[in-house]
């Protein structure tokens, strides 16, 4: 039983935690291509029949942001009808200067799907797919991230769709991309981060230049072409960038939060906004950054569902320490408030198994937890020095639904929830003081599950 629940959460865990966002790998060569709706099949074999397209083609998906999809529907120009961007790689005519990926644009007239242009792309594998509006003027650009293995930078490439042809407008390098509308002018601008030395825009308005490596820089449209306008400063011990999520400061500003890789297993967050007419750096050059830094979790999150981000941090629990085999740790999570983290909520997150549970804040100092593997347990309980019989608050344990049909509900225990095949069970136990005692509704409210935590 243990060995199969292992499996099943590894499984789900691969798929879909927050904790593996980070892994760049070649989606396409690990995953058998999802099954394409009618539609889909419809633009594909379109493609296929195409005098523009070679016959020896792979579908290649985007292994980040929100169009996760090789064929993506948008309506790119100035018609209502959407148009179908298909990206592909030619897996048989590649050289060293031409790695064979590319976008075929298609568009339907009279209701059938015509391969239009296809224009190459930079890289070996797409990393991202977004779109950016101009109000006045309802231009629409596309633009498309990609990665090769051989470089530490990605590259992005900005198409612009008219009735002349599908066309680039404009390329540049980063390590991670958002389209935001950050400095509330009413249009949404490139954020990305990037290193100086491959700043490539020559007509950048940027007045201040800086020794800084790692920059975060704001790339706009304006009369007509796109320009870098702002740049701020980015922590140099940053390793890589492993998400990016769209949300507000606490003066209700827009930001980016920006969750970093900065060793094995430790993280860190930092914060970009607009202030005084400047982009910002909220955790850069204070002790804030450092009280980002934590290990186990990955990623900012809005874990007491209250519309803002939180920023989580570990500590251990009671009873661990450095030396300790397995240690278990306790995750805080806080709010930037007026350059002050204030804490929000105490959690206990298991990426392993993918869950976390809300803890009351005042259990902080006196409550910790034991895996009890054998048993697919873990034990929350009242934690006392040089004390062999802690005494127990509440088990979680973890089952499968084909198991709990065959033999039952286990003694005590009652259904958290089911996550796929995994069921999670618990079991309340009543202590000697009242505060620790709680109720199933209590601990039903107060369980996460992490696998919502992902993109």
């Amino acid at each position: 039983m243990k060995r199969i629940i292992a499996v099943i959460l590894a499984c789900l865990c691969c798929i879909s935690l927050t904790g593996c966002d980070y892994v760049q790998t070649d989606i396409d060569s690990m995953i058998s291509p999802p099954k394409m709706t009618e539609q889909q099949a419809d633009i594909y074999k379109a493609m296929k029949k195409s005098s523009l397209v070679e016959d020896d083609v792979v579908l290649k998906y985007p292994q980040n942001g929100t169009n996760r999809s090789a064929i993506v529907m948008q309506d790119i120009d100035t018609e209502i009808s959407e148009e179908a961007m298909v990206f592909y790689k030619n897996v048989s005519k590649t050289t060293s200067s031409d790695m064979g990926l590319k976008i075929c644009l298609l568009d339907q007239i009279d209701g059938n799907w015509k391969a239009k242009w296809t224009v190459p792309l930079s890289g070996t594998s797409i990393d991202q797919v977004s779109f950016l509006k101009e109000p006045d003027t309802n231009q629409k650009f596309v633009i498309v991230g990609t990665s090769d293995e051989k470089k530490t930078q990605k590259q992005y490439q900005v198409f612009s769709y008219t009735q002349q042809g599908f066309y680039e407008v404009y390329t540049n390098s980063y390590q991670v991309l958002e389209v935001y509308d950050l400095n509330q002018d009413g249009r949404d601008e490139i954020i990305t981060v990037v290193q100086s030395g491959d700043l490539q825009d020559s007509k950048a308005t940027v007045n201040e230049k800086t020794q800084i490596e790692t920059m975060a820089v704001v790339t706009e449209y304006l009369g007509g072409q796109f320009q870098q306008t702002y740049q701020t400063p980015m922590n140099q011990i940053v390793a890589d960038y492993i998400k990016i999520t769209k949300n507000e400061d606490s003066f209700g500003r827009p930001a980016l939060f920006l969750d970093e890789l900065i060793g094995n297993s430790t993280y860190a967050t930092e914060i970009l906004t607009f202030s005084d007419g400047q982009l910002v750096n909220l955790t850069y050059g204070s002790d804030i950054f450092s009280q980002t830094v934590r290990t186990q979790v990955p990623s900012c999150y809005d874990i007491n569902r209250d519309g803002k981000i939180e920023i989580p941090n570990t500590s251990f629990m009671p009873g661990y320490n450095e030396e300790s085999e397995n240690p278990v740790y306790l995750t805080k999570w806080y709010q930037l408030e007026n350059g002050v983290f204030q804490l929000v909520s105490n959690t206990y997150i298991n990426y392993a198994q993918g869950f976390g549970i809300i803890l009351p804040q005042t259990w902080e100092q006196t409550v910790s937890a034991n895996s009890v593997v054998e048993k697919d347990e873990i034990d929350f309980y009242i934690y006392q020095d040089n004390t062999e019989q802690q005494e127990k608050i509440f088990t979680l344990k973890m089952d499968t639904s084909a198991n709990i049909r065959s033999t039952g509900m286990p003694t005590g225990y009652f259904e958290i929830m089911t996550m796929g095949q995994i069921v999670f069970l618990a079991k309340l136990y009543q202590t000697s003081d009242p505060q620790y005692n709680l109720t199933e509704q209590q601990l039903k409210e107060n369980f996460i599950d992490l696998h919502l935590m992902g993109e």
